[in-house]
Formats: C-alpha cells, structure tokens, sequence
C-alpha cells in the first residue's frame, strides 16, 4: 500500500473513483438543497458551476494533463526530455528542450510509433497500477548511457529512438514485453516475456533467452508482488556493469495464495486469478541468478533467505560489487550483502529494529570505484547519512540528524559532492542541500523557504530539473544549475485552477505541534458556523499536509462542494518527524491514528471560530477509507458523516509485507489484528455515523472482499450504511466522467449528513 499516485507516478491523496449508486438498509440519499435560511451564507458557488471545475479537474487528471512529466536533463547537460500531454487528451509524447536556446521538439508520438491505437497486456495493466500509471501513450523513457539512443516502451513493444538520426524503429521482439532496459553499453536491450527473460541487440543482434520454460508459477525477469507493490522495487533483471551478465530474478510463486477477481458485470468473462500473498499466508520464494548476457547456464546468488527473504533494493555499479539489501520477513532486521562472481554472499552490515525497519530507497550508493558506499538510516531517532568503508564500517557521518534527511539526489564524484534532499525547517518543507564526501556541513542549493522542492538529477550533475511549489503557488518545473541557479522554466500547457485554494495554516495537538491547513469554501459569511471535514489518509509512508498549493485544488472544491472546512492534518504514524513518531504504529495500526485525528478533529472544532462541533464529518481512500470507516463505527461520538473508499476492513485480509510490518503474524498477534480490524467493533444495536462504501469489484490492491465482509456484518447487526460497488473497477481509476461523478456524489452524502 504505497503512497497512492495517480497520472504519471505524481503523489495524490485521495484517488478517483467510479460510481455505481446502490444501498443498504436504507434508500438512496437525493442532492441535498442549497442551505437556506438564517444559517445559510449567501455567496457559494452553486452547484453547476463546481461541478463544472470538477469535470475540468477529472479531465485534466488533477491537471497534470499539459505539464511536464518525468523530466530528465541529458547527459551532455544541454537539453532536456520530458513526456507531456495536451489538456483532456491523456495520450503522452516524448519532447527535448534545447536549453540553451529555449527551442521544444515533440521526438517521440504514440501514433506515429505505432499508427494504432495502444493496447496493453494483463502484466504490463497489473505492473502499471502498481506504479500507479494511468496516463496512455509514452508512460516512460530510457536515455542510454552514452546518451545516442532512447529506449521508448509503447504498447508491449520496445522502439529505439537514434537521436543523431531523429529516426525511431521497433525491435523485433513481438508483443507482450515487460519493463526493456539498455545495457550500460547501449547495445543491448532486456526485456521479459511469457515469464521468460531476454536480450536482444539494438543494432539487429538476435533475439537470445536468458531464461527457458517460465510459468505463471515459476517466472524470471520480474519483480514479484510484494517487491513492487511494497519494497518499491519494480525491476527483475539488470546488467553487469560490463554488460556480461544478467542478474535474473526467479519467482516460485506455486504456493502463493491465489485470489479471484470476476467481472461482476460480465459473468461470461474469464477470471482474473493474481497471486496475493495474504497476512501469516504463504509469500513468494525469490531467487536470483547470474547468467551470460550471450546465453548459458546461470550461477545463483545464496544467502541466508529463510532469515532475509525480501529483496529491497539491487545495486551493480562500475567496479563495486553485486549488492542486495535484503530485510526479514518481519522487517526487524536488515543486511546489505555484496556477492562474489560465483554468487557467494558476504555481510557488509545489518541493522535491528524492535518495531520494524524502514529502507532508504536511495542507498547504499558506491563511490570511487567500490573504495566506499554511502548508506541512509533513522537507527539513531531520525534520518542521517554516513560515508562507509567497504566492509560497513562509518568513515564519517556526512548529514546529522537535524537536517530530516529524506534520500539521496545525486552524486558528483568529480566535484566529490553528495546533492540530497532535507526538510531541517518543517516537516511540511523539503530543500536540496550539498554536502561534500571528504566532510563539513551541508550547504543550501535550493532552500524550502516557500515550499517543496523535487529535484530530479539525469546524466548530468550540472543541471537538475525540479519541481517547486509553494504555500501560495502552483507547482512547476525549474530548471537550475548545480549551485541552485535558475536557468528556465520548463513549459507547461496545464490548466490552471478555476480558484487558487485559500489555505490557512494552524497549529494543534499540544506537544505534537501539528500543522494543520484549512481550506474554508467560497462566500463563508462571517459568523455562521460551518461543519468541518476531515480529509484523511492516516497511515505510514503517506504525508498530506505540505506547503505546496498544488496539494489542496480538490481540497478546495470539496470544501466548496460541501459548504464545510476542510481540515488536512498528519498525526503520529505519517513519516518525516522521526523514528518515534513514525513507530507508534507498531502494534496499534488502528489505533493511533483513530486517536490522533479524532484528537485533532475536537480541538479543531472547539478552538476555530467558525467551525461547529456538533458536525465533524471525515473520508478517505485506501488507508484513508479505513480509518474513515473505523471512525464511523468505532467514533460516531467525534465523526457524524464518514465515506470510506477502497478500505481495508480486516488486516488478515491485507499483504503480507506491508501488515506484518507493523502488526506481525496473524497467528501470534490475534489481538493486535483484532483491535486493529474494523469488523472487532460491528455490534447489534451500536450507534454509528452515517457511513458511505465505495469499492471497486476489481481492485487487486484492497480486494472486494474487504467491503463484502464489512456489509455482511453489518447487515448481520442490523446496522445502516450506504454502498457504491463499482464493478469492474480497480483501486485507481482515470475515467473523467466517472471520476467527475463519483466526487460529486460522495461529497453531496457527507453535504446532506453534516447539514444540521
């Protein structure tokens, strides 16, 4: 359960969703009226008009449509590649921006590359929604080493880009294709298909198997489930630093719990059966293998796998060693292992936590030709990073503690600086800051002074794309040099907001000095109380509140639509405020953030002028959904309107990697799953707040089955709620009118309950 993403891999916190109305115990909730009478103010926007705004939203996907999307500044730093759309055509292209003299050139179509329209395979729909892509066309691109040639994956087929030749042709590798990369050289490109591993040459070599007799239930060449949905590893093969040797990843997948996802709309379809690994159930055996880039007989890595059987990270850098960092099964415990050529492991370091561990996705980093490595951990209360000797031990710490480090931007080995993003001011906040290898403090390039800044390194150290917003300004695209210069803007045809969200920022929760943003609707007359919203996610590895306006568009529009306070908030549990806050979940994954946003939620309304406590409502998606439904039953004292979307309902039904991580096995934790699963407190005769269920019958991320089992006890308890299933639906969904229809009607239930 990764952040959720939506576009092309761009952080959204509540995602769309489709809408088929239905209910349970009771009837269908008409649009509620305008509010009237003396508690009405008289300047909202009506109706149509904010349903206008939506539709333009849904179109736009969030309006990231027409902006710039996964630049990459070129290795010779003189131009720049990015994928971009028209507005309300999400069908991606490729351009190039000459920095030097402004000029854009579209390189790359879809249509011109395949004259057709894109269809894609089951894999590459299934790897897709776990990176959370749902833009068409170009969804990614890969520069070549030496920067001559660009890898373009389109519709199951691989084309190569010649950027001296400004000519693209097709690889003959037929259809189906799975996540090609180049070889370091560029003359080589691997791919997998049917469950096989492959290599094919760039300049008209053959088509060579690294890998023979792959199944569904015995593959190579892909990262499994859990690696991609929660290590956030997405790959399954890389090459050799010289190009020689592939490192295959093999996949026994035969013992993994296999779940159905019928086409409720269309019995006459087959099912679709993922392997989903449940909490305390079977996981996927993961192996790996060094095989001859020309062909032959593998040698596999080993290492103690029953100890690490997860693989985070692979790193094969110039002259350093094969080195994986693996983590247990209870990620309590992690090692960096580095492999000799006969594939033999050697522990370089471990590290223990009694609540779990988190891994730096950035690191370990080799420098100098495999002399040293450069390693992230939160061990001592909060993120730093340390230069280490090859054998793990500290050289010297390059960044402390009080910078909130959060990962790794670049490396310049020449110039010997380590660029690396911090939030030292607020965790709301995130700057790029140097440091240099030999030691001394870090300096600013770019500081958060009025917002978040993003900054994406490509072959050049530079110049460096990066995406700035601030508390008052839409996110953009810079483009800067090493020492944080402005050099351009990238351009961008996004459409702008029909209003610019009006944010205010508050402190709450005591000691735990919370920063909470409050977005109020449009024409709020002085001295009428208004409800106030929870917009809620709640869970680990997610931040909402951010000094980025960007953040808070729909935020603003439900705060309209709703003619309520929309309040955005981070309680224990959220990540970037240290190790003790982030490790309160352990054990409690229900609790804590139950209790933090229901803490939050009364002071709130006690404190803010304008806010009514008597009219508290909340909703959420994913992680949000559930906490949205574990309120509604388990606060209706606090909340008196919840919608929850694609929730979780009972963690026994959850992944193993991400559950286990912070409530562990089933078996031995009956009572931490207990307290933690929202059926425990389903009781005839209980009050709970009015409650709406979204879920879509063909989510593979938080099944149906979570909202079937939850109707099934409350109908057994007789209690009432509202149900959306959405048949055919995953867990994310880029559908316009639909997602228009969907926020309007969930935003129009929490209008009508929270009216008073």
């Amino acid at each position: 359960m990764r952040a959720m993403q939506a576009t092309v891999r761009s952080r959204s916190w509540l995602l769309p969703c489709v809408l088929v109305v239905g209910c349970a115990g009771g009837s269908n909730v008409p649009p509620p009226a305008a509010p009237t009478g003396a508690d009405a103010p008289h300047h909202f926007v009506p109706d149509e008009q904010l349903d206008a705004e939506l539709r333009s939203y849904a179109e736009n996907f969030g309006l990231k449509l027409g902006a710039p999307q996964s630049p990459r500044v070129t290795k010779d730093g003189k131009t720049v590649l990015f994928l971009r759309a028209k507005p309300k055509e999400p069908k991606q292209s490729l351009f190039e921006m000459d920095l030097a003299s402004g000029q854009l050139t579209e390189l790359i179509t879809a249509t011109t590359l395949l004259g057709k329209e894109e269809t894609l395979s089951p894999e590459e729909k299934a790897r897709r929604e776990r990176m959370r892509i749902v833009a068409r066309g170009l969804a990614s691109f890969e520069e070549s080493e030496d920067g001559s040639k660009i890898l373009v994956p389109l519709s199951g087929r691989i084309f190569v880009y010649d950027r001296a030749k400004k000519t693209a042709r097709e690889l003959p590798t037929g259809e189906s294709i799975v996540d090609p990369h180049f070889s370091h050289d560029g003359k080589l490109v691997g791919y997998a298909r049917g469950h096989d591993c492959y290599v094919i040459g760039v300049d008209g070599g053959a088509e060579r198997a690294l890998t023979h007799g792959g199944t569904e239930e015995h593959e190579y060449g892909t990262a499994e489930f859990i690696a991609q949905e929660e290590l956030g590893r997405t790959r399954g093969f890389f090459f050799s630093p010289d190009d020689r040797t592939v490192l295959v990843q093999e996949t026994e997948q035969k013992d993994v719990e296999r779940l159905s996802l019928p086409d409720t709309a269309h019995p006459e379809r087959p099912l679709d059966r993922p392997f989903y690994p449940r909490a305390g159930k079977t996981n996927a055996k993961v192996g790996f293998a060094l095989v001859p880039a020309a062909g032959g007989a593998g040698r596999p890595l080993t290492w103690d796998k029953e100890t690490y059987p997860y693989v985070a990270k692979v790193v094969w850098q110039k002259g350093a060693p094969l080195t994986l960092v693996v983590l247990g099964r209870l990620q309590k415990d992690m090692a960096m292992l580095t492999f000799d050529d006969a594939g033999a492991a050697k522990v370089v370091l471990e590290e223990h936590d009694d609540a779990w561990l988190e891994a730096d996705g950035t690191t370990p980093e080799w420098i100098d030709g495999g002399k040293a490595f450069l390693w992230g951990s939160d061990r001592k209360g909060r993120w730093e990073l340390s230069l280490r000797a090859p054998n793990g031990t500290v050289v010297r710490p390059l960044v402390d503690g009080q910078y909130n480090y959060r990962g790794v931007a670049k490396v310049d080995e020449k110039t010997r600086q380590v660029f690396f993003r911090g939030s030292p001011v607020s965790p709301l906040m995130s700057g790029l800051y140097v440091t240099n290898l030999e030691g001394g403090a870090p300096k600013p390039v770019v500081e958060p002074d009025h917002g978040n800044i993003d900054p994406r390194f490509g072959g050049s150290t530079s110049v460096f794309a990066s995406l700035e917003g601030g508390k008052s300004e839409l996110s953009s695209w810079h483009l800067r040099s090493a020492q944080g210069q402005e050099l351009a803007k990238l351009p961008t045809l996004a459409e702008k907001p029909a209003r610019m969200p009006r944010v205010q920022f508050v402190r709450a929760g005591g000691k735990d000095d919370i920063e909470v943003a409050l977005l109020r609707p449009e024409g709020a007359a002085p001295g009428v109380k208004l409800p106030i919203i929870d917009a809620a996610y709640g869970g680990p590895h997610v931040a909402l509140a951010t000094y980025s306006a960007s953040a808070y568009v729909r935020a603003q529009w439900v705060a309209d639509k709703t003619h309520s306070i929309v309040a955005v908030f981070d309680v224990r549990g959220t990540p970037n405020r240290g190790r003790e806050w982030e490790r309160a979940l352990a054990g409690h994954l229900g609790d804590v953030p139950l209790d933090g946003h229901a803490a939050i939620m009364q002071e709130l309304a006690r404190t803010l002028p304008d806010a009514d406590p008597t009219r508290i409502g909340i909703f959420g998606w994913s992680f949000g959904g559930y906490l949205s439904a574990l309120a509604a039953v388990r606060r209706p004292d606090v909340f008196k309107a919840a919608v929850a979307g694609a929730p979780v309902i009972d963690w026994r039904d959850y992944d193993t990697a991400y559950t286990e991580r912070f409530l562990g096995l089933p078996a031995a934790e009956k009572a931490a799953y207990d307290a933690a699963s929202v059926l425990s407190y389903v009781q005839p005769g209980q009050k709970i707040a009015p409650l709406l269920v979204v879920h879509g019958t063909a989510d593979d991320n938080v099944f149906f089955l979570h909202s079937l089992k939850f109707t099934e006890a409350m109908n057994r308890a007789g209690l009432p709620y509202d149900f959306m299933p959405l048949p055919g639906i995953t867990h994310i969904l880029a559908e316009p009118q639909l997602t228009a229809r969907v926020w309007s009607r969930m935003m129009l239930f929490l209008r009508e309950k929270l009216r008073g």
